[in-house]
Parts: C-alpha cells; structure tokens; sequence
C-alpha cells in the first residue's frame, strides 16, 4: 500500500474534524467551506500529473507497456528518477527510461521473451507509488 493511500486512510477512518464551530445557521451561500487537510495539501502539489495510464504497444519485435511523468520541480524529478532506477536494480529489470526535459517516459518489457510478464507489472505498481509519494515531499 502506497503513503498516498494509507495517508488517506488513516484521515478518512479517524474521521478528524477541523477545529471549527461553523454551525449550519452561520453558514451562508457564499462561504465556501473548509477545506481537509489532504484537500489542503493538494491545492498546492508541485506537480503535474498526467491523467495517462500505462498503456500498451507493440513495437514489432517486442510488446511493452510505457507511461510518461510531468514535473514542475527539478528535486521532485531527481527524487523520482533516482527512486525508479533504484528499484529496477534491486528487482534485477531492466527498463527504458527517457528524459526530455522535465518529462521522464517510461517503457517496461523483459527482453527474454519479448513481452511484458508480471515483472513488469509489479514494477509498474512500484513506479506509480514513488509518483504518488512525491505529493509528501517537501
């Protein structure tokens, strides 16, 4: 389970409340209410995630599945490249990893065979939490 969903979790099963007494009769249609503290976090995320998912193709000799990432911060982008690549080593796979600026593009097949095996799912999974963790760095 990824920080992103036990952090959300954890706040959605606590059921915390904010510190406010704003009762029903106080409200008026032009307050807009507060926000929770995820909701909070969010608004201000120094990223730009792409609503793409992993996505398959054929590229003739081999199938493989392949995502890019969006980064609007240089520490975020190194953080998440240095994560991934560590992670391809410690799994022993290999990966394609392309960088164009701010964009990092990346393609999973296993060479031995051509085609994308569970290795590469798992790894996928793997990748798609250290973009998610990236939201609670500072």
């Amino acid at each position: 389970m990824s920080t992103t969903n036990i952090l959300n979790n954890l706040f959605n099963n606590m059921q915390l409340r904010e510190n406010l007494d704003i009762k029903s009769s106080e409200q008026s249609d032009n307050v807009v209410p507060p926000l929770s503290f995820i909701n909070r976090q969010t608004k201000t995320i120094p990223i730009d995630a792409k609503e793409s998912a992993w996505k398959t193709f054929d590229c003739g000799d081999h199938l493989a599945i392949n995502k890019s990432y969006d980064f609007l911060s240089h520490e975020h982008f190194m953080y998440f490249v240095n994560e991934v690549l560590n992670n391809a080593k410690r799994l022993d796979h290999d990966i394609n990893l392309v960088i164009n600026g701010s964009e990092v593009e990346i393609s999973l097949f296993t060479k031995d065979i051509n085609d994308v095996t569970d290795i590469d799912l798992k790894l996928s999974r793997i990748i798609d939490e250290i973009f998610q963790d990236i939201y609670y760095i500072d």
